[in-house]
């Protein structure tokens, strides 16, 4: 049935599936499979790969998230908001995990108002109490001045998860008696 259909419509088609349908609907025809090769799955998708790094893996994150393009850039910065984690000081100190949101917006990722309006409970709660914060933190500087970025965020205590020297418990490595 695809065989009827010209390229410009399957190129449209494609370009509205998600990541899994597109390589799915690449492997139906040959000439489909050439088209849509793993080079173009691979720029049209590539912040999949960050997207899996949120609350994972905090050094690959922040020394690959500068490969990204500005639309993939603002995929993540959303997704870090509403997936954020929590970090423990103790058995019952948690602090929202904000290192993945600090990131991006310290490359220039800001709350806008489509993306308020598509805010689950855990990302309006972030905007309400920390976003200022992290944001006057950040200040003019740019993502070259980490270290007065840092200074100032360790000078707010709002942001106590982001301090230098906040060092997370683990809570499932010690047992409560």
């Amino acid at each position: 049935m695809l065989d009827c259909f010209p390229v410009e419509i399957l190129n449209q088609v494609a370009d509205n599936l998600d990541c899994k349908d597109t390589y799915n609907l690449s492997l139906v025809q040959r000439e489909l499979n050439e088209q849509f090769n793993t080079e173009y799955l691979k720029n049209r998708f590539h912040y999949l790969v960050f997207q899996n790094l949120v609350n994972t893996d905090f050094a690959r994150f922040k020394k690959h998230i500068f490969t990204l393009k500005r639309e993939d850039l603002d995929k993540i910065f959303n997704y870090s908001i509403q997936n954020i984690d929590t970090v423990w000081l103790n058995y019952e100190q948690g602090f929202l995990n904000m290192k993945y949101i600090l990131e991006c917006m310290i490359i220039g990722c800001r709350i806008n108002d489509s993306l308020l309006q598509s805010l689950n409970f855990t990302g309006r709660y972030f905007n309400k109490y920390f976003y200022s914060d992290i944001v006057k933190a950040i200040g003019s500087f740019d993502q070259n001045d980490r270290e007065k970025i840092q200074k100032n965020i360790d000078n707010t205590g709002m942001l106590r998860s982001l301090h230098s020297n906040f060092i997370p418990f683990n809570k499932k490595l010690i047992k409560r008696s």
